[in-house]
């Protein structure tokens, strides 16, 4: 695998590069509201700005439009209760409280798909390079390790 070469940041280019990256805000390839489009701002300046594709792009729009709307369910959930009465009387879960827990499952589930979690960093350190090194490597050890396979017993 080839190993990618360090920029001096104090180089004159760099420099430019980093303010340039820095001051300008990431566009969004689908349509946000002023609340989404904030939260895609907060989750493009967590990663290196040039590490993201396309597809991570559309990925942390859709992450920011399930934040704002876990936000909204939270709300009305805790309005609501998170134990209700049914018209039979009975004492329920509050049916919003599964949609609550889908909308963070999706949410963490591609928090950690774009390396944004706290243990993929851990792991591989706040450089992306080092946390897309770190997933090629698992998957090459699952890829050819035989012995993670069970064998079929054979007698």
């Amino acid at each position: 695998m080839a190993r990618q070469e360090r920029q001096k940041k104090s180089t004159a280019a760099n420099r430019v590069k980093t303010f340039s990256d820095v001051s300008t805000a990431a566009i969004s390839p689908v349509k946000l509201t002023k609340i989404e489009d904030a939260v895609f701002q907060s989750v493009i300046v967590s990663r290196e700005r040039d590490t993201w594709s396309a597809h991570d792009l559309r990925q942390a729009a859709k992450l920011a439009k399930l934040e704002v709307q876990s936000e909204v369910e939270w709300d009305l959930l805790m309005k609501e209760t998170t134990i209700i009465t049914n018209e039979r009387g009975t004492q329920i879960e509050n049916p919003r409280n599964r949609v609550y827990n889908t909308l963070l499952n999706g949410i963490n589930q591609i928090s950690s798909k774009l390396g944004l979690t706290a243990s993929q960093r851990g792991v591989a350190g706040n450089k992306q390079a080092g946390r897309n090194d770190q997933q090629t490597q698992a998957k090459m050890a699952i890829d050819t390790d035989d012995d993670l396979i069970p064998k079929a017993n054979t007698h």
